[in-house]
C-alpha cells in the first residue's frame, strides 16, 4: 500500500507545471512577497519550496479529489488526467471485494469541471446507474453459476479456485480542451459474450454529447459505410485480417454503432465481436478522418 502511494506521490509531483499554472504560481508569489521573483531553471531553494508550496495549493483546487483513503489518493493522482483547464475524469468508486461467490475490481470515473453542472451531472448518474446494474447483473450470474457448479458435483474448495472475477474500468481515448472521449468496460470471467462498453464523447465547448450525426451529419451512416468498407477492402490482402463476406458480409453501419474520439480527433468506429468478423478478430475498429475537427 505504501509502495502504491509513493510511487504515485512521485509521479505527481514530476508532473510539469503548465503554463497557466505557472502563471497564476507567479502572480501568487508576487503578491505575497510584495516582490518581483523570476523563476529560472534552477531556482534557489527557499523559491522552489515556495512555488513547490503554492503549486501544491492550486493543484489541490484543480483535483477535486473527494476522496477518503491514501489508497484512493494514490490511484486518483497516479491515472487522472488533467484535461486542460476545463474538464477532468476522477476515479470516484474504486474498491476491491471479494466473498465466497465472486472477486470484484471496480473503477467508476466521474467527469468534473464542466460548465454546465445540470449536464454533468445527469453524465455521472448515467454513469453510476449503468454500472451499478452491470456488477448486479454479473453477481447474479455467478450466484447461478456456483449453484449449478455445486448441484452437478463441484465443491466449495474448487469453486473458490475458479470463483467468478467481476471487472469495472475506463480508459481514456482522447483527453483534449475541446474534447473527452473515453470508454467504460464491464465484464466476468463466465463468459466473454458479457463484455459491455460505454462510450462517452463529449464536447467541452458546448456541454454536449457528440454523435455521430453531429460530426458527419445526417448522412453520416453512408458516409461511414462507405468508408468502411473501402478499408475492408484495402485490407483483404492482410492474412491476419478476416471478414465475413456475402450475405453476413458488411453491409452498413448500425445507427447506434459504438465510437470514439482518438487524440488526432477522428472518430473510430467499433464493430463488436461477431458482428462484421470472426470472434477471433475481437471487436474491430475503424478510423474515419474527421477533416472539420
Amino acid at each position: 500500500m505504501n509502495n502504491k502511494f509513493d510511487k504515485a506521490k512521485r509521479r505527481f509531483e514530476s508532473i510539469e507545471i503548465p503554463e497557466e499554472l505557472n502563471e497564476m504560481v507567479n502572480k501568487t508569489i508576487k503578491e505575497s512577497n510584495d516582490e518581483k521573483i523570476r523563476v529560472s531553471n534552477k531556482p534557489k531553494k527557499k523559491n522552489k519550496i515556495k512555488i513547490a508550496a503554492i503549486a501544491g495549493l492550486v493543484a489541490g483546487s484543480v483535483f477535486v479529489l473527494g476522496l477518503n483513503t491514501s489508497a484512493a489518493f494514490a490511484k486518483t493522482v497516479y491515472e487522472a488526467p488533467i484535461i486542460g483547464s476545463i474538464a477532468k475524469v476522477l476515479t470516484f468508486v474504486d474498491y476491491n471485494y471479494s466473498n465466497d461467490i465472486v472477486q470484484e475490481e471496480i473503477s467508476i470515473p466521474k467527469v468534473e469541471g464542466l460548465k454546465d453542472k445540470e449536464f454533468e451531472g445527469k453524465i455521472n448518474s448515467e454513469i453510476e446507474e449503468k454500472m451499478k446494474l452491470a456488477v448486479k447483473e454479473a453477481e447474479e450470474r455467478a450466484e447461478e453459476f456456483k449453484k449449478e457448479f455445486l448441484e452437478t458435483g463441484g465443491t466449495e474448495e474448487e469453486y473458490e479456485k475458479r470463483k467468478i472475477n467481476i471487472k469495472v474500468d475506463y480508459e481514456i481515448k482522447a483527453a483534449k480542451d475541446d474534447v473527452l472521449s473515453f470508454v467504460i468496460s464491464s465484464f466476468d470471467s463466465i463468459a466473454a459474450a458479457y463484455a459491455e462498453y460505454n462510450y462517452y464523447n463529449i464536447n467541452l465547448e458546448t456541454d454536449e454529447i457528440i454523435t455521430l450525426e453531429s460530426i458527419f451529419g445526417p448522412d453520416y451512416v453512408d458516409i461511414i459505410s462507405t468508408n468502411v468498407l473501402k478499408q475492408i477492402e484495402e485490407q483483404k490482402n492482410d492474412e491476419t485480417k478476416v471478414f465475413f463476406e456475402g450475405e453476413n458480409g458488411f453491409k452498413e453501419i448500425r445507427e447506434d454503432i459504438d465510437f470514439y474520439i482518438n487524440e488526432d480527433k477522428n472518430a473510430v468506429i467499433v464493430f463488436d465481436k461477431y458482428e462484421i468478423a470472426p470472434g477471433a478478430m475481437g471487436r474491430i475498429e475503424f478510423e474515419i478522418i474527421t477533416s472539420n475537427r
